[in-house]
């Protein structure tokens, strides 16, 4: 069942949301603050919550509430990382209904971010970074 899924283009976007979910490494504000650099502070800025996480977008972020409840219509509660997996593994609904629920909200996190990053008012950790580790490294790429 996972094979035929992961076989299927469009689900990679899925994939990869699901991916920053279970990691924590996406738009959270925890992972843009501390690991990242690129957040003055880790709060959420969906709610307002002061610590910005997978799992309080999973769970608790008030931001999400129509996702988070089109979800668990299908799986039932989710109260952690491992119960989202556990769910997704139960049949081809529970996984399209997590990969729904990952894809909708880290796009709508990531659009958020980029506008942030194009505020041309915005504090200067929060722009764009333009390739310096790119430009830093093309010495050593294969002409």
């Amino acid at each position: 069942m996972v094979d035929a899924m992961l076989r299927s283009e469009d689900c990679w976007a899925a994939v990869a949301s699901f991916c920053e979910i279970l990691t924590g490494h996406g738009c959270f504000g925890k992972y843009l603050h501390h690991t990242a650099g690129r957040e003055s502070s880790p709060d959420c800025k969906q709610c307002g919550a002061p610590l910005d996480t997978a799992i309080h977008t999973l769970v608790e972020c008030a931001a999400w509430g129509p996702q988070r409840h089109s979800l668990t219509q299908v799986v039932g509660p989710v109260d952690s990382l491992q119960g989202m997996v556990t769910a997704m593994l139960r049949s081809e609904d529970c996984w399209t209904a997590v990969a729904s629920f990952c894809e909708a909200v880290m796009l709508q996190k990531e659009v958020a971010e980029r506008e942030r990053e194009e505020d041309a008012l915005a504090d200067p950790i929060r722009r764009r970074r333009t390739g310096r580790r790119l430009r830093m490294y093309a010495h050593l790429l294969p002409p």
